[in-house]
């Protein structure tokens, strides 16, 4: 397999957390103080630096070209960590939703 396989995979994560970054600040700036506004910066880096590992841990098995085993596990990590991502910025959102309107 080629050896730049990673490059698409980390460009597909960096905009995905790049956007999700944006969005999560976007959503605070506009319903919380400037005080609260921290809390979207840490969302926004451990967004980033998940998806980060995720996408150069499944790059790593594929231009490795290893057994399925390693590619279902990366997979699976993503699945999961995507799963538990997804409801943490939900959370967060609608924590910032109902401070907002108080």
């Amino acid at each position: 397999m080629d050896g730049f396989v990673w490059v698409p995979f980390l460009c597909v994560s960096l905009s995905v957390s790049l956007s999700l970054c944006l969005s999560a600040f976007v959503v605070d700036a506009l319903s919380l103080p400037l005080s609260h506004i921290s809390h979207s910066y840490s969302l926004c880096l451990s967004l980033s630096v998940s998806l980060s590992y995720l996408s150069l841990s499944l790059s790593f098995c594929l231009w490795l070209s290893v057994s399925v085993s390693c590619l279902t596990l990366s997979l699976s990590l993503s699945l999961s960590l995507s799963l538990s991502l997804s409801l943490s910025l939900s959370l967060s959102l609608s924590v910032s939703l109902s401070l907002a309107f108080e």
